[in-house]
């Protein structure tokens, strides 16, 4: 067992029994430590040479490797996911409107919106100085104005407004922050906790602390499992050797007639 800190208690959160990924991670990490048990016990093994340590290391690697791996990376990209559709909760909108647009119409009237929005950053940008307006402020007044409306123009000048944030690299909480309610903010601590799990999860499964074995040829991991099923796939092949009526083979150990080709 591993040392019980950081790390773990995260993962461990009563708060996170609710997510499948979660248990998709914390199930990585139990083959995970049961992999490194097994390389101690090997390590302990006072009856095994150095080679025989080493093959049964790798071999138990290359047996877990690719389920350890593929739980971890599944559990990353739910988390992801997940925290993705938190953020967009996290933002408030006018009542009735969507975080994208539902039909050409309205994509269209959004980036009308923005265009009109775009060249009046641009006058202000223009006027230069220190008391020139800031984006950050003007966006924040902007989005104030559309949470205030109602309709179609209002949903389309709230999301012009979120577009024109990322393009002058204002962040969108600084945007949308002064009219969160308690429940977007919720979403917002809950997608910032997801986006930090998915941080954490390590990606490679613990490689053996043993010399890697002369007949196996190093490689990444991806390569190490092609191999495995190449080799597997070998293996499973019938065999192609010809043979004769009896069934047994023919070894070609006989003389044969060869028929010259010029005659």
């Amino acid at each position: 067992m591993t040392e019980y800190g950081a790390y773990e208690r995260l993962r461990d959160d009563p708060s996170s029994d609710r997510y499948g990924a979660i248990k998709k991670w914390r199930a990585a990490d139990a083959d995970s430590e049961r992999l490194m048990l097994t390389y101690q016990q090997l390590k302990n093994d006072e009856e095994l040479s150095d080679v025989g340590r080493s093959e049964r290391a790798w071999q138990a690697y290359d047996n877990k490797a690719q389920d350890i791996e593929a739980k971890r990376v599944a559990a990353r990209e739910e988390l992801q996911r997940s925290a993705r559709s938190s953020q967009k909760l996290s933002v408030p909108l006018p009542e009735n409107a969507k975080h994208e647009p539902t039909d050409a119409n309205e994509a269209m009237l959004d980036h009308q919106i923005a265009d009109q929005l775009r060249r009046i950053l641009e006058r202000m940008s223009n006027k230069g100085g220190p008391l020139a307006p800031k984006p950050a402020n003007f966006l924040r007044e902007k989005y104030g104005d559309a949470l205030q409306a109602t309709g179609v123009n209002a949903a389309s000048q709230a999301r012009a407004v979120l577009i024109l944030a990322q393009e002058h690299g204002v962040p969108i909480s600084s945007v949308v922050d002064t009219y969160r309610q308690d429940r977007h903010r919720e979403h917002q601590a809950r997608a910032e906790r997801e986006a930090t799990w998915a941080n954490m999860i390590p990606s490679a499964p613990p490689k053996p602390p043993f010399a890697m074995p002369e007949d196996r040829a190093p490689g990444t991991l991806a390569e190490i499992i092609q191999r495995s099923k190449a080799r597997r796939a070998s293996s499973n092949r019938p065999s192609t050797a010809l043979t004769g009526r009896s069934g047994s083979p023919l070894t070609g150990g006989g003389k044969r007639n060869k028929r010259r080709l010029w005659k």
